[in-house]
């Protein structure tokens, strides 16, 4: 439950833990190991492939090269993760479906939300680290669920500067 938690803090707090006993079957003590156990969660094999995928977007410029590999959250794999590894939100899927099925007549309706964000100095001349945060979320989800933001997921970050090449804009 501890927001703004550096890796390095992190990496503190395991360590202690791992020295008082208490991580005997937690199985990651220090922040690659994390990392790690995170990368194969996410590469977990899917109907919809892997979690993280990527997609190749044509570049205007050439200055950055003719494509960028982007990688982003598939969502429908998305989904599939979540659900498989925590009842409560595979039993809220199943209310939501349940109020209103979603088919091929009447699908579920997506929505999408962009957002720019600056890490570090926001009055820095040079923000070369700015990026563009793309999420999506089911409109069927309803207004008290959307008010949370752990009910948008997350497609994918891309620098700024990055989109900004990318053939057509965002």
């Amino acid at each position: 439950g501890l927001k703004h938690v550096t890796d390095a803090a992190l990496a503190a707090v395991l360590a202690k833990l791992s020295e008082q006993g208490a991580l005997n079957d937690f199985g990651a003590h220090s922040r690659r190991s994390v990392a790690r156990a995170v990368a194969a969660d996410l590469d977990q094999a899917t109907p919809y492939g892997t979690v993280l995928q990527t997609l190749e977007l044509p570049l205007a410029s050439s200055e950055l090269g003719t494509s960028f590999s982007w990688c982003f959250c598939h969502p429908a794999a998305v989904l599939c993760w979540l659900a498989s590894g925590s009842r409560v939100y595979s039993q809220l899927l199943e209310d939501l479906l349940a109020k209103k099925p979603s088919s091929c007549s009447t699908p579920w309706n997506i929505m999408f939300y962009v957002d720019e964000a600056t890490p570090g100095n926001l009055l820095a001349t040079d923000n070369t680290r700015k990026s563009v945060c793309f999420y999506w979320a089911f409109r069927e989800m309803g207004q008290e669920l959307l008010s949370k933001e752990n009910n948008w997921y997350l497609l994918g970050v891309l620098r700024s500067k990055v989109l900004a090449s990318v053939r057509g804009g965002l």
